[in-house]
Formats: C-alpha cells, sequence, structure tokens
C-alpha cells in the first residue's frame, strides 16, 4: 500500500530479522537499517502523522495471541517519537 501511494517510509529492523526471516526486508521495502546485535527486543513501533502504534510479539514475524497493540494520538508525542528515531538511525 506504501509503494501504491508513494509513501516515504524507513525501518529499523531487529538485529534477529535478517537472519530469522530476511524475506520480510525485500517484501516490506523502503529505506531500511538493522539495530546492532545486543538491542533485540519484541516490541515494534510506527510512526505516521499524529499517531503511534506500539505493539509486541512472542517473536520475530510471530504476534501470536499475547501480543498487545496500543495506539496513542497525540501530535507533540509522535514528533518526539520521530525526534528519537532519528537519532536511532543516524547512529546505526
Amino acid at each position: 500500500m506504501a509503494k501504491q501511494n508513494k509513501i516515504h517510509y524507513r525501518t529499523l529492523y531487529d538485529p534477529r530479522v535478517p537472519e530469522q526471516i530476511p524475506k520480510a526486508i525485500d517484501e516490506v521495502g523502503g529505506e531500511y537499517k538493522i539495530l546492532p546485535k545486543g538491542y533485540d527486543t519484541p516490541g515494534v513501533c510506527d510512526i505516521f502523522g499524529d499517531r503511534i502504534v506500539t505493539f509486541t510479539s512472542i517473536d520475530v514475524g510471530n504476534f501470536g495471541d499475547d501480543g498487545v497493540v496500543y495506539v496513542v494520538i497525540n501530535k507533540q508525542l509522535a514528533d518526539s517519537y520521530r525526534t528519537w528515531f532519528q537519532f536511532i538511525w543516524d547512529h546505526c
């Protein structure tokens, strides 16, 4: 959908993704970087517009029945998350 709508996006991948589900990187597309080993986490965060969607999974690529999803709608907080994302992006 993002490709069809020409939406630019970037992804920071958990360091286990290239090892466990490398095809996901090509399927998702967009610019990406891989976090260094030792920074793996079951958490995922998407930031778009004034929304932050955060969720957890039980393993890389497997959300299972125990995953938790929450959405925060707040422009200032979304902008803060974008700043933090940019810092991480710049240092990977």
